[in-house]
C-alpha cells in the first residue's frame, strides 16, 4: 500500500479517464486508504486505486507481482456481478494503463473497463508495429558536375528531319543587271602560300607590262 498523496499528473489522468465512464466519486488518500475513485457508468461499479509508476510495460503476471501490495488492500472490498475492482498505473508522461484485480490474479481492461480482446500488452504491439514501418527513401545523391536525367525527357519527341527540297539554293543574278553574286561562307581553311622571303604570294595573278584589262594592246 502505498501512503503519500497521489502525484497531480497522475490524479489528472485518472480523473480524466473517470470522467469519460460515468459518475466519479473521490476518495481522499489517508491512511490506511484503499481506494481513490469510485465509478459508476455502463453498468459497471468500479472501485479503483490509482498508482503512479515508472514503469507501465510487461505482462498482467509481472504487473500483479510487482504491485503486490497496492493489489492486496482492494482484495477486502467485496467484488463480483457489477462491481470491479480495478488498478490503474500511469506513467511518468501521464499514459494511463487499467487492469481489473481477480480473485487469482489481474486481467487487462481498456478505459472503458471492459476486458481487451486483444489480449495483454495490445497497445504495445500497435506502438511497437507503428515503429517498425519502412520510412520513404531518401534521394540518390548527385555527384558534383554531374547533370541529374529529366524523368520528363522521354516524353519529348524528337525533331522531325526537314523534307528534301527545302535547302536554300544561292540566288543567282540575271545575265546583264551588273549584280555581284553572293558567295556562300564556309568554314573550310584554304592554305596560304609564302615566299621564300616571307611575303604571301597573290592568288590573283598579276597583269603583265603591255597588258591591260581587256588582253594584249
Amino acid at each position: 500500500m502505498s501512503r503519500g498523496p497521489l502525484p497531480v499528473k497522475a490524479f489528472a489522468a485518472a480523473l480524466r479517464a473517470a470522467m469519460a465512464r460515468g459518475h466519479v466519486m473521490h476518495f481522499r488518500r489517508t491512511r490506511g486508504s484503499t481506494a481513490d475513485l469510485m465509478v459508476s457508468g455502463g453498468g459497471i461499479l468500479a472501485i479503483v486505486r490509482v498508482q503512479s509508476a515508472p514503469r507501465i510495460h510487461g505482462t498482467p503476471a509481472e504487473i500483479a507481482a510487482e504491485f503486490h501490495n497496492t493489489i492486496a488492500p482492494l482484495r477486502i472490498h467485496p467484488a463480483g456481478g457489477p462491481v470491479s475492482l480495478e488498478l490503474w498505473l500511469c506513467s511518468r508522461y501521464g499514459v494511463l494503463r487499467f487492469f481489473r484485480v481477480l480473485g487469482d490474479g489481474i486481467a487487462e481492461i481498456g478505459a472503458d473497463g471492459n476486458v481487451l480482446p486483444a489480449g495483454p500488452m495490445a497497445h504495445a504491439r500497435i506502438n511497437r508495429s507503428r515503429s517498425c514501418q519502412k520510412k520513404p527513401a531518401a534521394p540518390e545523391k548527385i555527384a558534383d558536375g554531374e547533370v541529374p536525367e529529366d524523368p520528363a525527357a522521354g516524353d519529348i519527341p524528337p525533331a522531325l528531319p526537314e523534307p528534301p527540297g527545302s535547302e536554300k539554293s544561292p540566288v543567282v543574278p540575271e545575265p546583264g543587271s551588273g549584280e555581284v553574286p553572293a558567295v556562300q561562307a564556309t568554314d573550310e581553311k584554304k592554305p596560304v602560300s609564302l615566299a621564300p622571303g616571307g611575303d604571301i604570294l597573290m592568288s590573283l595573278k598579276e597583269p603583265v607590262a603591255g597588258e591591260g584589262p581587256g588582253g594584249p594592246g
